[in-house]
C-alpha cells in the first residue's frame, strides 16, 4: 500500500472513530442517568452543560456521517463530469467538514469532563 492510500485510509478511519466515540460517550452517559445515580444533574447549570455536551457530540457524529464521509466518497469517486482531477485530502471539501467534526467532538468531550468535575466536586 502506497503512502497516499495509507493517508486516505487513515483519514477515513479517523472520521469513523470520531463518529463511534461520539455516539458511545453519549450512550454511556445516558446509561448512568437514573433516579438513584449520583451522575444525575442537580441544578439548571448542570443540565445545560450536560445537554450542550450531548448536542456537541451528536452534532460531531452527524457531521461525520452526513458531511465528512460523503465528502470522502465524492472526492475519491468523482463524477464523470468533474474531469480527471487527482484526489487531494487537503481539499476544502474534506478539510471543512472534518475540522468541524473534530471541533464538535473536542467541545463535547470538554463539556462532558466539565460536567463530571462539577458533579464530582459539587461546584454549583
Amino acid at each position: 500500500m502506497d503512502p497516499i492510500d495509507k493517508a486516505w485510509n487513515s483519514a477515513i478511519e479517523n472520521s469513523k472513530l470520531l463518529i463511534t466515540l461520539s455516539a458511545g460517550i453519549v450512550s454511556f452517559s445516558v446509561a448512568f442517568l437514573d433516579n438513584k445515580s449520583s451522575f444525575n444533574p442537580t441544578d439548571n447549570f448542570q443540565k445545560i452543560v450536560l445537554l450542550m455536551a450531548w448536542l456537541a457530540l451528536l452534532t460531531s457524529a452527524g457531521v461525520g456521517v452526513l458531511w465528512t464521509q460523503n465528502a470522502f466518497i465524492s472526492i475519491l469517486s468523482p463524477s464523470k463530469s468533474s474531469g480527471d482531477t487527482i484526489p487531494n485530502a487537503r481539499s476544502k471539501k474534506i478539510k471543512v467538514p472534518y475540522n468541524l467534526q473534530s471541533w464538535f467532538f473536542v467541545t463535547g468531550v470538554v463539556l462532558q469532563i466539565l460536567y463530571g468535575v462539577v458533579r464530582m466536586f459539587c461546584i454549583s
